[in-house]
């Protein structure tokens, strides 16, 4: 591939509104980074090819900005989730299973066996991957509120259940329109589980009630949104087009007809949609009468938008995606992506019933 297969693309601007204030670091980020790449690294016996990975994936930096006042074993607990989560949503994004259907559900069907499991510490399949995560499902049964336990559970199952339909669409080679894979991708980005995990970190004393309000469920849809719109600038603009994966909206709408920069453009434009909603609802919410109800609340809206402001800064931080051009692509905000992806060669039937959503 040479630079002629490339074309330079504006990114919107992400670092607006609440997402223009720098944030803080968990006092213990330093430390708590390396043991929990080091339990990981060494529970699943990582060669040095995915130990690289995992390093420079430096996914406790993302915790540390998520839950900045966490009690240390509690922010132990979510950087090793978050260490866990990259790999295994990697098994089904761009991995052994991404076509493999039959296995993929099985797979999931392991790793919630445990967790469902009326007896802890209950065998399973023999994963590594998996059996790291029912030592973490193990440390939050004997910690967490039933509450929070419950709440994560029916996140992990969303997670994974959109996980699979992805894994479905691909496997027969489906495409989804624009609102079908923001929908699907809205819970299989595996941010709904954060909350339980930040509102768990935190220690957050919260009513099971407070959930079912409607600002609250929607300041949680936004913030998926956000964090999904927001992550679409980097890997997918450019991995899922060299690997003919149509698993996100730019790819969805370069698939239906518009240029790399009108995609991006849209994108930009659904982003500022939700940032501007989150806002209003914010401000629009009830306000509780009981104080300590009140400052629950507040607390609970701080971490989502701390969730979303983890995942932009957190992107640029990390060499994941940017390597050492990081400070160049925020400066600049431009980004090279392919001009003709793979993923390009579908029918005139599906570009004619391509309609943009907001």
């Amino acid at each position: 591939m040479n630079a002629c297969d490339k074309v330079t693309i504006l990114l919107p601007e992400l670092f607006t509104s609440f997402l223009a204030v720098e944030p803080r670091l968990h006092a213990a980020f330093d430390v708590v980074r390396q043991e929990s790449e080091k339990a990981i690294i060494e529970s699943c016996n990582y060669d040095h090819r995915v130990t690289t990975i995992v390093r420079k994936g430096d996914f406790s930096r993302f915790v540390a900005i998520a839950a900045p006042d966490a009690e240390q074993s509690r922010f132990r607990l979510y950087c090793d989730w978050c260490n866990w989560v990259f790999p295994y949503d990697d098994l089904f994004d761009n991995g052994e299973l991404k076509l493999d259907a039959a296995a993929a559900q099985a797979k999931m069907q392991a790793l919630f066996a445990n967790m469902e499991s009326t007896e802890r510490g209950a065998d399973t399949e023999q994963c590594d991957l998996i059996r790291f995560h029912d030592v973490i499902w193990s440390r939050m049964r004997a910690s967490a509120s039933p509450g929070v336990q419950g709440r994560f559970l029916k996140t992990m199952h969303r997670f994974c259940d959109a996980v699979l339909k992805q894994v479905f669409i691909l496997a027969a080679d489906e495409t989804p329109t624009l609102s079908e894979i923001l929908r699907i991708r809205r819970q299989s980005a595996g941010v709904a589980p954060l909350y339980p995990l930040f509102e768990y970190a935190h220690a957050l004393d919260l009513p099971d009630e407070f959930f079912d309000s409607q600002w609250v469920q929607e300041l949680e849809e936004l913030g998926m949104d956000c964090a999904l719109l927001g992550a679409l600038f980097w890997i997918p603009a450019d991995l899922d087009k060299a690997e003919g994966v149509p698993h996100n909206v730019v790819a969805i709408c370069r698939i239906r007809g518009l240029s790399a920069q009108q995609a991006f453009d849209h994108v930009g434009s659904m982003l500022d949609d939700r940032l501007a909603r989150i806002e209003s609802c914010v401000a629009m919410r009830p306000q509780y009468k009981n104080r300590r109800l009140e400052q629950e609340a507040e607390r609970y809206i701080e971490g989502v938008l701390n969730t979303i402001r983890a995942n932009l800064y957190w992107s640029f931080a990390s060499r994941r995606y940017f390597g050492d051009q990081a400070d160049i692509v925020r400066r600049t905000r431009t980004v090279k992506v392919l001009k003709n992806p793979a993923f390009m060669g579908q029918s005139s039937e599906q570009l004619a019933s391509f309609v943009l959503e907001q």
